[in-house]
């Protein structure tokens, strides 16, 4: 096999499913992170249906939170990003 067909090609295969965080916003990622650390607050004051085995729950906790910032992050910096890059608009000119 040459290096050429190794390579991934640029296009996306129609067949492959986009990943499931793509369809959330900054609101998304900004409720996950609640969600897990309400579920820590949980596991913390040891309410009912609480799991035996804690060092599990508070790491999946800790992964829902995790995967709450970063979702919203990734999304805040990109608007942010596009914010940057779009030029200002003439009317908002005073002059």
């Amino acid at each position: 096999m040459s290096a050429t067909e190794n390579r991934p090609s640029d296009e996306q295969d129609p067949n492959h499913a986009a990943p499931w965080w793509t369809g959330t916003s900054v609101k998304g990622g900004i409720v996950l992170a609640v969600l897990g650390l309400a579920a820590t607050a949980w596991l913390f004051l040891d309410l009912p249906g609480t799991p035996d085995n804690l060092t599990s729950s508070y790491a999946g906790a800790a992964k829902v939170v995790a995967m709450g910032l970063i979702v919203g992050g990734t999304l805040l910096v990109a608007r942010h990003r596009a914010r940057k890059t779009t030029p200002p608009d003439k009317t908002d000119d005073l002059g």
